[in-house]
């Protein structure tokens, strides 16, 4: 977990239960996507085929939105991890480059 360290209000991160949330979205996009191609046929619906057909369509439709949400969300949450991972490194790098190793902060 990572405190927040500039100006203003801290931000505390689980990271692993965000990198976790964000697999599991794009993991759910990958399984959403196949799911609305696959839908059913009308068979011999009858007059209940036109309605039954746009009610499919529209199905599809949310499905389609969904998975790609889904992927999108997914996939900014896990480089959102990376680069404030990455950013806290640097900062503490910098930190022990200016105090020293055996100075802290106060």
């Amino acid at each position: 977990m990572r405190d927040g360290g500039g100006g203003g209000r801290d931000i505390k991160v689980n990271e692993d239960v965000v990198r976790g949330a964000s697999e599991q979205l794009i993991s759910a996009a990958s399984v959403l996507d196949p799911a609305g191609k696959s839908l059913p046929g009308l068979g011999n619906t009858g007059e209940a085929a036109a309605i039954l057909g746009l009610i499919l369509a529209g199905f599809a439709e949310v499905g389609g939105r969904l998975s790609m949400e889904s992927e999108t969300i997914g996939t900014a949450a896990r480089e959102a991890v990376s680069a404030t991972a990455d950013a806290d490194q640097r900062a503490a790098a910098e930190s022990l480059l200016i105090k020293g190793p055996m100075e802290t902060k106060q």
